[in-house]
């Protein structure tokens, strides 16, 4: 009884993994339709304040421009940046972008899945171990945002810095999703690690966990790039703390779930070490 359960929760993530595949093919269109985009975004707003801080960002930033004939569409870059929480909710699950419904999709098929495993009689009930690793897969997504995103994007050239040196040089108001490519390749590769390394029900509980964080961090960076000012305290902490790292030093505030993770690891700089590292910086130039 076990192994067939075993089968149905496999089965049931491959069909799911296959069908956010198919949609994203050409000529898919989600059944409430595409949202319009409303105006090209030109030459963008004036950059964001960051109280507390000198902005020792570039003067400059780069902008990509608007299609200039036909009926082509607007970019993600180029399309109007959502100024209200319900438009700016409306835009990430409902919109064009594919990857917010499929990872809703990863989270929705790994909980039932998981469900299904505890229900059958003789399956693995839900016990302190999958409290266990819910706990420590959250905990490792938080320090693995700001390891890759230090380590990774932020250090020697290879093609993943260049595609993040990009986003640092677009206006920072701009629709940021990821690419589904990335999406569905990141969850391929969290589902089968897990799948190595633990049993079948463990399994589950941790790509649950891990594919909730993802669409955690996916919706907070995206609101993060939004005219929005969330009223709840945690989300607007989030965004100003993002707004530092883009506007007032890149080499500092990597963290983005959990945000005691800088303060940790001592890449959350004080206004004295902010001056510091300036002119650390000015006399390296020079």
């Amino acid at each position: 009884m076990a192994s067939r359960i075993e089968k149905c929760s496999r089965g049931l993530v491959i069909v799911t993994l296959l069908i956010c595949t198919l949609e994203n093919s050409e000529g898919f269109h989600p059944a409430l339709g595409r949202l319009p985009c409303l105006s090209p975004l030109h030459g963008n707003s004036r950059r964001p304040e960051v109280t507390g801080f000198r902005n020792t960002a570039p003067r400059t930033r780069r902008r990509q421009t608007a299609p200039s004939t036909g009926e082509a569409p607007l970019s993600s870059a180029e399309e109007e940046v959502p100024a209200t929480m319900e438009r700016a909710i409306q835009r990430f699950f409902l919109g064009k972008d594919h990857s917010p419904r499929i990872l809703v999709g990863a989270v929705m098929a790994m909980a039932v899945s998981r469900a299904a495993m505890a229900l059958v009689p003789g399956g693995e009930t839900f016990d302190h171990l999958d409290l266990l690793v819910l706990a420590l897969v959250c905990q490792f997504w938080m320090f693995q945002e700001w390891w890759l995103h230090k380590y990774l994007l932020h250090s020697f050239k290879w093609w993943g810095q260049e595609y993040h040196h990009q986003h640092h040089l677009l206006d920072y108001y701009y629709v940021s999703i990821d690419p589904v490519w990335l999406v569905v390749s990141w969850f391929l590769a969290a589902f089968g690690l897990f799948y190595l390394l633990l049993p079948t029900d463990l399994c589950l509980s941790a790509t649950f966990a891990y594919s909730a964080m993802g669409l955690l961090y996916e919706f907070c960076h995206y609101l993060a790039h939004t005219k929005v000012m969330p009223k709840n305290r945690l989300l607007r902490a989030i965004k100003l703390h993002h707004m530092k790292h883009h506007f007032v030093d890149e080499d500092s505030w990597f963290a983005f779930s959990g945000l005691y993770i800088d303060s940790l690891l001592k890449t959350a700089p004080s206004g004295e070490e902010l001056v510091k590292i300036r002119n650390a910086r000015r006399r390296m130039d020079t």
